[in-house]
């Protein structure tokens, strides 16, 4: 498989991603539905963007769409340093360009004053949680598990040959939907990287104060995730793959 073609299909994933993902949130909200219903129409829209995504381009660049993700991977020898390294500029560019569009999108929405409906859609459809009454280390803990346990069904659904990978796209768009109801109301159910540093940038840099505490949401959304995916890529290498299986080109 070509360079080219793995990292077009990484830029394009990972821009459905965060690009739908976020704008189920900003729809959902314009449209004048309650937190829970916004909850819901995120968690949709991330798992089921997620699920066609996969299924169609992870026979060609493994479908990681997440610098966590493309990490753990790289830490497990499945791909080499220079192809991870591509695969985390090209996940970065694509969260940040799908952020810039997301801005766009709120400020054409049609409000009164589209500034501030823009920068209020843009902290919606990113990642975030509330200081005041969570602290940072617990932030961090919940992105960790909620990763690790998506990098574990990556791994057992899409790497170990003996599940075939057959229904790896289902099963990873299913969890992170999961997830995100489980704790998108919480700490904003990131579990990615660049999903949280691309969109939340533009929100960031949007005239006003939104996103203020930017740089600590980022601590957050990139140890957690980091962390667990490389916890759960570990044990499932470890402890589970037998010998000399599973290695699949993902």
């Amino acid at each position: 498989m070509n360079r080219a073609s793995k990292l077009i299909c990484e830029f394009v994933g990972t821009f459905a991603l965060c690009f739908i993902g976020g704008a189920g949130a900003i729809s959902a909200k314009a449209a004048g539905a309650s937190d829970g219903v916004t909850l819901l129409t995120a968690a949709l829209a991330h798992g089921l963007i997620l699920f066609v995504a996969v299924a169609a381009v992870i026979k060609v660049s493994g479908a990681h769409f997440n610098p966590a993700v493309t990490i753990a991977m790289w830490f497990n020898k499945r791909i080499d340093s220079a192809e991870a390294i591509r695969y985390l500029i090209v996940q970065f560019a694509a969260a940040l360009a799908a952020g810039g569009l997301l801005d766009l999108m709120a400020i054409y929405g049609g409000s009164s004053d589209a500034w501030t409906e823009a920068a209020n859609a843009m902290a919606l459809g990113n990642p975030t949680f509330d200081s005041a009454h969570l602290a940072l280390p617990a932030v961090i803990g919940v992105e960790m598990i909620l990763t690790f346990i998506l990098v574990f069904v990556i791994w057992g659904a899409a790497v170990d040959q003996r599940n075939g990978g057959h229904n790896a796209a289902l099963a990873i768009g299913l969890v992170v939907a999961a997830n995100i109801l489980a704790a998108g109301g919480i700490t904003g159910a990131s579990m990615n990287p660049a999903r949280s540093f691309g969109p939340g940038l533009i929100a960031y840099v949007m005239p006003g104060d939104y996103l203020p505490d930017f740089w600590t949401l980022q601590v957050a959304y990139f140890v957690g995730p980091i962390l667990g995916a490389l916890a759960a890529g570990i044990i499932y290498e470890k402890f589970i793959l037998p010998p000399g299986e599973g290695h699949s080109p993902i």
